[in-house]
């Protein structure tokens, strides 16, 4: 009897450890051993051509599992494997089933998803706050509203109850900012309050968000149609003649003037020469600048602070961004050094999205 126990302890030990070996079911993230603390994760397409996240050394913390991974968005990543997608939190783990078949980041809290053709949203439990119904891609939620579309492609807004705020009655409808709405109503663009009232009668070619009591739109009467900054009372502060301008973004607003791209300040000086052949907003104090076929990193003071030596040059998020050379991909830091990379022929599905 005494010797039979040590042969039955390890019968069972044996039979654990071949159970480990199985493949990880779909529902789950294949977790590797867990951080120490919280820490900031990037997806990232191994040599099997499996997404997985990595962290802001290079380290695998999710192994490659997933057809896709995306970039998280308020805590969570959309993921997809056999052609349903979900969520992973934060710690890699699937927070929400792969069951969708699409989906968007999460914003204000709620997510865009389609199951059975038809979108709907989504909180981050997984529970149907608006139940699927639109046929069409949806905005997504910005304080506590959405542009949704009724069946003849015309905008309104429902909030977070699921109720109609605003009836459908615009051309064109952007997300909320600062209270405000540009909508697009008989081909000129305005801006409506929350409760779907005129706040700036639409007489603008074209309308975008406020952002510190600012918002960018196009005036004037074609051909002499140029970008301008208007504030809450629709009293011009700053017109600029340039052939495209984007929104501030640390301080500083991208602009395209006689085909190249360079940076303005809010008071309309040209800080940055228009010298780039593209360009991308600041992020983490550098902005993605590319000459002739060829990417690098800038500072706001134009110095060049990462070399022009990329094929494909993403913003950087936490400390890494994402960029693509002759024969690999990967991701860098501030200081130009790759921290992870694949040196392979680059698939088409190699780059993350939100």
């Amino acid at each position: 009897m005494t010797r039979t126990l040590p042969l039955l302890v390890f019968t069972l030990l044996l039979a654990a450890c071949t159970a480990k070996k199985e493949p990880p079911a779909p529902a789950k993230s294949p977790l590797s051993p867990a951080p120490s603390a919280p820490t900031a994760l990037f997806p990232a397409l191994s040599d099997s051509n499996k997404w997985g996240f990595i962290d802001q050394q290079g380290n695998w913390v999710v192994n490659p599992f997933y057809d896709f991974a995306g970039d998280f968005a308020e805590g969570y990543s959309r993921v997809m494997l056999a052609n349903k997608w979900g969520y992973v939190d934060e710690s890699g783990k699937l927070a929400i089933p792969l069951q969708f078949e699409r989906a968007r980041s999460f914003s204000d809290g709620l997510a865009s998803v389609r199951i059975d053709r038809k979108f709907g949203y989504i909180d981050k439990s997984g529970k149907w706050v608006i139940e699927p119904q639109y046929g069409k891609l949806l905005t997504p939620f910005v304080e506590g509203f959405a542009g949704v579309p009724d069946g003849r492609g015309i905008w309104g807004y429902r909030n977070r109850k699921g109720e109609m705020a605003i009836p459908h009655r615009f051309e064109k409808a952007h997300t909320f900012s600062e209270g405000l709405a540009s909508v697009s109503s008989n081909e000129k663009w305005g801006f409506i309050d929350t409760l779907g009232n005129w706040a700036l009668e639409p007489k603008f070619v074209y309308a975008d968000a406020f952002h510190n009591g600012l918002a960018r739109v196009r005036i004037g009467t074609p051909p002499n149609v140029d970008w301008a900054l208007i504030d809450r009372k629709g009293e011009v502060k700053l017109r600029v003649q340039v052939q495209e301008m984007h929104d501030f973004v640390d301080g500083l607003a991208r602009i395209r003037l006689s085909d190249k791209w360079g940076y303005m300040s809010n008071t309309g000086q040209f800080v940055i020469p228009a010298q780039y052949d593209a360009a991308f907003d600041f992020s983490d104090g550098l902005a993605a600048v590319r000459i002739g076929n060829g990417w690098g990193y800038i500072n706001k003071q134009g110095e060049m602070q990462i070399n022009i030596e990329f094929n494909i040059a993403r913003e950087f998020k936490n400390g890494l961004a994402y960029v693509t050379w002759p024969g690999g991909f990967g991701y860098i830091n501030k200081q130009g050094q790759k921290v992870w990379q694949r040196n392979t022929p680059i698939p088409p599905s190699a780059a993350p999205s939100d």
